[in-house]
């Protein structure tokens, strides 16, 4: 896991990206169904009690993506506009 860390000054809004990373089709290759804005608020409050700094409140623009991958993983990006 790479983690890059910064502080958020004052009050900006922020850019949230969401890479999901987990199998999109089950062996018989049928789409798998996964509801992504499901984990989005699990994500963001879990977000809220681990940086000091991050407020979901903040999030003006959000992207959120479903990658097809055997690991099941999630690639954050938190950035100031």
């Amino acid at each position: 896991m790479t983690q890059k860390s910064f502080t958020i000054r004052g009050d900006k809004w922020l850019l949230a990206e969401y890479d999901f990373n987990f199998p999109l089709f089950t062996k018989k290759w049928k789409k798998r169904i996964i509801d992504v804005w499901n984990y989005e608020k699990v994500l963001s409050d879990f977000l809220v009690k681990q940086i000091p700094w991050f407020e979901d409140h903040k999030i003006k623009t959000l992207i959120l993506r479903k990658h097809d991958n055997n690991d099941k993983f999630v690639d954050i990006t938190i950035r100031e506009l």
